[in-house]
């Protein structure tokens, strides 16, 4: 019985790409840029309301100014002040929200980018014929674990091919 060349496992048995799963940033230029993107998207529409608001109380105040309902110089910079703390609070309340979402993309960027960048890994692995490493094992829960079973398929397939040769 002749022996099958064998590549050599790695000193640990870790699961693929465990190493990185503890870290928050997996793949740091696309949660980056995810992050920012949906940022930006918040600030936008953020924007637009804050001016929206702003614009049509501004307006009311004008409106209230000009009608001679509101003679008296206290009440309307009373008005005014009120309007401008509202202004201030939404802004605040925005900025609390980016922040936020910023937290909340991070983390469902980090839950889509490690089940990623394992399957790379996988298939690195599996080029080189390392196929212990090329095992696809993915947490529970984890995304694409349908995927998964596909790349641990084609592994096993590859490594009965390569010991019939």
């Amino acid at each position: 019985m002749a022996t099958q060349p064998h590549s050599p496992s790695p000193p640990e048995t870790k699961e693929l790409g465990s190493e990185r799963r503890g870290q928050q940033w997996v793949d740091p230029e696309f949660q980056k840029r995810t992050i920012s993107l949906f940022i930006v998207l918040i600030l936008l529409l953020s924007t637009v309301l804050v001016g929206t608001f702003y614009f049509h109380t501004e307006k009311l105040y004008e409106a209230l100014k000009n009608s001679g309902l509101a003679t008296d110089p206290e009440a309307l910079g009373a008005f005014g002040r009120e309007i401008q703390g509202l202004v201030w609070s939404l802004s605040f309340a925005v900025l609390v929200f980016c922040v936020l979402v910023g937290l909340l993309a991070n983390h469902f960027s980090h839950r889509i980018v490690g089940p990623v960048y394992a399957v790379k890994r996988s298939l690195e692995a599996l080029s080189r014929g390392d196929y212990h490493s090329a095992r696809l094992r993915l947490r529970p829960g984890d995304e694409f674990q349908d995927m998964a079973t596909s790349i641990n398929q084609l592994v096993d397939q590859h490594e009965k091919l390569a010991q019939k040769k």
